[in-house]
């Protein structure tokens, strides 16, 4: 999905794709300083090799590295992992690094509150060496530069070692060359290029693409025959409907440009006929009678950007503190099936969600994720049955929160009060850790339609280099669908420490009523093989063996079909191996020559290393009325002064260049 989505972005070479965070950015409310340890082997087969497949398939041309620490070292300022990234992957763009990741002042934690202080760093300066990010081979640093500036001020006063300073230079050429190469692909140094047209977009086009992605992505999760309903009498809504939420609102904040449809205006405008009435209250007499007789009962729950997304302290966003419902959303529940069996519960997440409070007490749950400016409409379209659901879950919905991870494994190594700001990261959770050993809920892949599949003749043989899989699918119902088909890999027999389960491939295919496809698939070798620990020299082993090859709708072994492939022993490279470039600091001598003094870039220290520091403002400004009013009020008259200050400008130049025609004249 990576892949396919950097391809969309860079397909006509306008816009360059950024392929973000790298590496092993999965906690957010410690990630300016927490350190994923992990062995080698889970680093490679659990974590780079989803990198090593946008890499490979797709060539962003732009990666951003993240803030946290990967085996102790900084995931943006160490040369084994841009190394990796560049040598190994292959990847010839340019590298970044997160908004503000070199300051120390954030890493350090100094400004981010109580949370802050459970940096190892807190308090600390010189953490981060000024040219670490040009030796580790790391092109920008955003939003503007502090260590490489502090680097390129100290090689042209020849103030470090000789061979410090030249490495320098030798760095900063290295990533003049690969800006500048980015930029000459994609026309942006051409003398002809445009610099003022603006982008104009076609919002009816788009809106009718983000329907189909929201429409194509709700998962129906579960239906007692109750859906669809093309035609009711009345319907009830409850909970958030008339909000819709997009999600984060952080650096991935969705901001519309077209229409936008919260759920309880999308279901009244589909049952048009019918009696729809927001119901607020369940005490009032009237709204509680109305939810029993209805036809049946739609509760809109979950979560938004204060719950889950990007963490801005003190309070927004962050890790999730459970993976159940509100428990005020549960009571909601709760109360609502107690008045009308017919109760479809609507869930808004970012993730999966715990069910099993409510789970037999409705007929329906449905699972939106953050479905786009148009989530109304899709839901309503879908259970009007005007469109057949055919999004699949992209994780597993446990039981309980336990089963998730192996035993042991701290659940909230993020919260202050469980903090450990060096959690070891297991090497398989979720569906891999759970498959054929725990019961969940819902497994991978999961997600019901309004009509049925049926899977037969499913063979795999062995090609060049390749296993090539083909199943018979049918549409055995009485709609026509969309479905997902999926395949997974075992080795059962394998005497290699390798993951229990992968997802090998899938593909979305049309079927019509009564309609049957061939569906093919081929599968290379080399995504079957594991990290070779042993070896431990980038190098990946498929161990001869018997490989399972699992077919079917979602990762549960009574529902998928079975076959096998013998496949010889094999031994597999990075793509990006046959590169020789090296980021690690040159030794080789060299004669610095200072270069003169107007020539020089002022070394320039950020607010962390000032007396006054002005995010320590901006942090106080946060918790503090008073002085959030008095920053507004001074920000405002500083960019009052900077426009009459440029009009001032732009009439005396007026004026002179008035003076200069007429005397010309």
């Amino acid at each position: 999905m990576g892949t396919a989505l950097v391809r969309g972005v860079q397909q006509n070479q306008t816009v360059m794709a950024t392929v973000k965070h790298f590496l092993a950015n999965n906690i957010e409310n410690t990630r300016w300083w927490v350190s994923a340890e992990m062995d080698e082997k889970t680093l490679h087969d659990v974590y780079l090799r989803a990198w090593a497949l946008v890499v490979a398939d797709s060539s962003p041309e732009l990666v951003m590295t993240s803030y946290n620490r990967v085996q102790g070292k900084w995931a943006f300022a160490d040369p084994k992992f841009i190394d990796i990234l560049r040598n190994d992957l292959g990847f010839d763009g340019s590298i970044m690094t997160d908004w503000f990741a070199s300051w120390e002042a954030i890493t350090g934690g100094m400004i981010l509150g109580e949370v802050g202080k459970t940096s190892p760093f807190y308090g600390s300066k010189g953490f981060i060496g000024s040219n670490s990010l040009y030796n580790a081979g790391v092109d920008m640093e955003m939003p503007f530069c502090s260590k490489n500036r502090d680097a390129v001020a100290q090689a042209q006063a020849c103030a470090g070692s000789g061979a410090e300073d030249c490495n320098t230079f030798r760095k900063l050429n290295a990533a003049t060359r690969r800006i500048l190469r980015s930029k000459l692909r994609y026309g942006l140094v051409s003398e002809s290029r445009n610099h003022t047209s603006r982008i104009s977009w076609d919002n009816a086009k788009y809106d009718r693409l983000i329907l189909q992605a929201a429409q194509e992505g709700i998962v129906l999760l579960k239906n007692d025959n109750l859906l669809p309903k093309e035609k009711v009498r009345s319907l009830a809504v409850l909970g958030s409907a008339e909000v819709l939420e997009l999600g984060d609102h952080g650096s991935s904040a969705v901001k519309p440009s077209g229409r936008l449809v919260n759920v309880l205006d999308g279901l009244t405008g589909k049952y048009q006929e019918a009696a729809v009435q927001m119901v607020e209250d369940l005490s009032n007499a009237s709204q509680e009678a109305f939810v029993q007789s209805a036809d049946f009962v739609v509760v809109d729950v979950g979560f938004n950007f204060t719950f889950e997304g990007e963490f801005i302290p003190p309070a927004t966003g962050g890790d999730r503190q459970y993976l159940t419902l509100h428990p005020h959303d549960q009571h909601l529940i709760h109360k609502a099936s107690n008045l009308n069996q017919n109760v479809v519960v609507v869930i808004t997440a970012g993730a999966s969600v715990i069910v099993e409070d409510f789970v037999d007490k409705v007929k329906g749950i449905v699972w939106m994720g953050y479905p786009g400016p148009l989530g109304g409409v899709a839901l309503a379209n879908i259970l009007a049955g005007h469109v057949n659901p055919s999004g699949r879950m992209p994780m597993i919905t446990p039981k309980r929160a336990e089963d998730y991870l192996p035993h042991g494994t701290s659940l909230a190594p993020w919260a202050l009060q469980t903090i450990d700001v060096e959690p070891t990261y297991p090497y398989s959770h979720g569906f891999k850790h759970m498959w054929q050993r725990t019961e969940a809920r819902y497994p991978f892949g999961w997600g019901l339609s309004y009509t049925q599949y049926k899977y037969s003749e499913i063979a795999a043989t062995l090609a060049a280099g390749s296993v090539q899989v083909v199943v018979q699918v049918a549409n055995v119902g009485d709609r026509a669908g969309l479905e997902t088909v999926q395949v997974y890999a075992t080795c059962q027999a394998c005497r290699r420490k390798r993951l229990p389960i992968v997802l090998a491939a899938f593909a979305k295919v049309a079927l019509d009523v009564s309609e049957t496809k061939e569906v093919k698939f081929v599968i290379e070798l080399k995504d079957l093989s594991a990290y070779d620990a042993e070896a431990n020299d980038g190098s990946w082993f498929l161990e001869s063996n018997e490989y399972q090859i699992l077919v079917g709708p979602a990762a549960r072994d009574d529902l998928l079909l079975q076959t096998s492939v013998e496949i010889s022993q094999q031994t597999f490279q990075y793509p990006g191996r046959a590169r020789a470039e090296t980021h690690a600091a040159a030794n080789t001598e060299c004669q610095c020559v200072p270069e003169a003094y107007g020539m020089r870039i002022k070394a320039w220290s950020l607010p962390d290393k000032s007396p006054v520091d002005v995010l320590l403002v901006f942090a106080w400004a946060r918790w503090n009325e008073a002085m959030t009013a008095v920053c507004g009020v001074a920000f405002a008259c500083c960019f009052i002064l900077l426009c009459l200050f440029c009009l001032q400008r732009r009439a005396g130049r007026k004026v002179v260049e008035e003076a200069r025609e007429k005397k010309q004249s």
